[in-house]
């Protein structure tokens, strides 16, 4: 068991200029602000379903406003995990009143990847360094790294690495006040894709180092994240970019099928020319 405080926004290495921490950011439009003087962090996972923390997720109200690239949406629906308070599933979707167009959602990592994987994770909360922990509210978006040095069924750990200890990751950092439900992103073989949401830090002071950071895994919820985006939006991540293949299990039985089809075409047509040559022969015989 740990003791939990709020998750926070990005605390960053001290021996590393912000200026980093800030230009990192600067690729992630489909993270945003769910409040925006409370706090609280959204992801898109679709052009019209967004995620975020369970706790963050409830206190959401039908028709609250969020701003994405610049545009207003209004939140149409709100669906909690229903295992979020009873077994600590911090998890809710939320679905916008129109699709989000020119931004590409960051879809759900469904492996068992994650552990010694260095992930990168968003916010705009308070900041600050390991040293001094969180200072300064200044609200601008920062994106930094950390390593997943535990997985515990449902939850994602990683540790605030001093500069001097052998993990520390370029762009070490934890999060600060104000972030909760903020993605930890991982590259994998196709592509960018949501692993964690933040949920809770231990450790005082808040945000320094040697700290503990937890995520909520979203691997073990893609089957019911992929039910809510079937029932809510019609489809599942991804789905538009399937490809129909051409060859494979399906592919060779439609080709099989036709070649069989001309095969039979082949051979009645064989008969009937047979049939019609030795009618004729008879013919001139008789």
């Amino acid at each position: 068991m740990y003791v939990s405080l709020p998750a926070q926004a990005i605390v960053i290495r001290d021996d590393v200029d912000d200026g980093e921490y800030l230009a990192a950011a600067g690729s992630y439009e489909a993270v945003f602000d769910v409040f925006e003087k409370r706090g609280g962090v959204g992801t898109l996972i679709s052009s019209e379903l967004a995620i975020t923390a369970g706790h963050v997720g409830q206190d959401i109200p039908v028709g609250h406003k969020v701003e994405i690239a610049g545009a207003q949406y209004e939140v149409e629906r709100v669906i909690l995990h229903p295992e979020w308070e009873s077994n600590n599933r911090e998890m809710a979707l939320f679905k916008l009143d129109r699709p989000v167009v020119g931004i590409d959602p960051i879809l759900p990592y469904d492996g068992s990847g994650e552990l010694n994987q260095i992930v990168t994770f968003v916010g705009r909360g308070d900041t600050g360094t390991g040293l001094t922990g969180p200072v300064t509210a200044d609200h601008e978006l920062r994106a930094a790294t950390n390593r997943f040095e535990r997985v515990e069924g449902g939850t994602l750990v990683f540790r605030f690495d001093s500069p001097d200890d052998e993990n520390v990751t370029p762009l070490e950092g934890v999060s600060g006040p104000g972030d909760s439900g903020g993605p930890a992103l991982m590259e994998s073989g196709d592509g960018l894709r949501l692993v964690g949401l933040s949920v809770a830090s231990s450790g005082r002071p808040p945000g320094t180092y040697g700290n503990w950071e937890f995520y909520s895994r979203v691997s073990p919820d893609v089957d019911w994240i992929n039910e809510v985006l079937a029932s809510e939006i019609g489809s599942v991540p991804g789905e538009s970019n399937k490809i129909t293949p051409i060859t494979g299990v399906a592919g060779d039985d439609d080709d099989r099928t036709r070649f069989m089809t001309y095969i039979s075409l082949a051979a009645v047509i064989t008969v009937l020319i047979l049939s019609t040559a030795l009618w004729r022969r008879r013919r001139s015989n008789s």
